[in-house]
């Protein structure tokens, strides 16, 4: 099973027997590529998302939160269905190996999703360092541990969102600290001990 999220996925899907392959399977979370952390920004105005423009991923709790945030500058980076909300400066749909790019010329990350799995770009502002907001759905909280890695907010609730964002801007020390333990904790995640999971898996079914 490849990814967080992959279990729930299969016994969803094949209610009966999904419990039964679990039982004899490995989980295999997202991996990223290793990055040096990049360094702290003086302010905290310029936040990015990063990911599909879907109702899902909670873009119209994003659009309300910055009606109640005039500093906050926004950068959205991604394409779908929807409109990337007003006021925002919009890129797209960016190639992968630009989104570290991306996240490192800003100074925070912001995950608005009302469901989700284990975003990549959370991974991926963990990785460079970045201080992250983000809701606390799916496996985001395993991930980045409220108050460790990254601030979590309830989905829905655009003023828990302005109001993390508005703790991130007033404390540098905070700001520093979890950007510090953001990137320790994305190692987990680095590309080579994810193959080196591979690697295991592959030899012990050889043998």
């Amino acid at each position: 099973a490849i990814g967080h999220g992959s279990d729930r996925w299969l016994i969803g899907a094949i209610p009966f027997w999904g419990p039964r392959i679990l039982a004899r399977a490995i989980s295999i979370p997202m991996g990223v590529p290793v990055a040096p952390p990049s360094p702290p920004t003086n302010a905290f105005s310029r936040v990015a998302f990063v990911g599909r423009l879907e109702r899902e991923k909670g873009l119209d709790v994003l659009a309300r939160a910055m009606t109640l945030l005039p500093w906050l500058r926004v950068t959205i980076a991604g394409q779908g269905s929807l409109a990337a909300p007003a006021g925002a400066r919009f890129l797209g749909a960016v190639p992968t190996h630009e989104v570290p790019r991306i996240l490192a010329a800003h100074d925070g990350c912001v995950i608005p999703s009302r469901r989700d799995g284990a975003p990549r770009a959370l991974l991926e502002a963990m990785m460079v360092g970045r201080p992250i907001v983000a809701t606390e759905v799916g496996r985001i909280p395993e991930i980045a541990r409220d108050g460790r890695e990254a601030l979590l907010v309830p989905p829905e609730c655009p003023r828990a969102l302005a109001d993390a964002l508005t703790q991130l801007r007033e404390d540098a020390a905070l700001r520093t600290r979890l950007s510090g333990a953001a990137h320790r904790r994305a190692l987990d995640f680095a590309w080579p001990r994810i193959a080196a999971l591979y690697r295991r898996i592959i030899l012990d079914a050889a043998l």
